[in-house]
């Protein structure tokens, strides 16, 4: 039953993040000044995942998705056309629910993960503070995403290391994650 809260909430923050994202860049790049960061070429999440966007029209049998890695996926789609990157994929982990006798209270772990390439390391790894200072920022505008949910936590990042994909070109991620709390209404 949380499926029929998550599905709506994954499309509200993929709406609000696509309404945001650009506004806020620039609002880093001309704090920071050193380097502009691109805009986000992609918005993956809910019923349109990542693998089944990209991933899967980069190879051709099934057999072979199965024995690739995420990262080796992504490393191939890198050196494929970088101009997908930087991109965001959403997904999420339900920890459990709460059923009372008239409603089950509902929690998910949402992470909001961002791949970008870069062929200067060090100016990679600023680019995912960046992003997800971006990401965090404009997802703590209010604490229940307009009215969507009943509390909306910050529960931390995750920083990936940087990973030469080929001639020079570094990919790199990291996750920002939220905790949705709502309450559902059994009828």
């Amino acid at each position: 039953m949380s499926t029929k809260f998550i599905e709506p909430i994954l499309e509200h923050i993929k709406l609000r993040l696509i309404s945001n994202v650009p506004d806020k860049l620039d609002e880093i790049d001309s704090e920071k000044g050193d380097f502009v960061l691109d805009d986000i070429a992609g918005y993956y999440g809910g019923s349109e995942r990542l693998f089944r966007d990209l991933v899967y029209t980069k190879f051709e049998s099934t057999e072979q998705r199965k024995w690739v890695e995420e990262i080796d996926i992504i490393r191939h789609i890198g050196k494929v056309s970088s101009d997908l990157f930087p991109f965001i994929d959403m997904f999420f982990d339900s920890p459990g629910d709460d059923f009372t006798a008239n409603s089950i209270i509902t929690e998910h772990l949402v992470n909001i993960r961002i791949f970008a390439i870069d062929d200067n390391d060090e100016n990679l790894a600023k680019r995912i503070y960046r992003y997800l200072r971006a990401i965090t920022e404009i997802m703590k505008i209010d604490d229940d995403l307009g009215r969507q949910v009943d509390l909306i936590r910050f529960a931390g990042h995750e920083y990936g290391s940087n990973n030469e994909i080929y001639q020079g070109k570094y990919l790199n991620n990291g996750i920002a994650k939220f905790i949705i709390s709502q309450e559902e209404v059994v009828q």
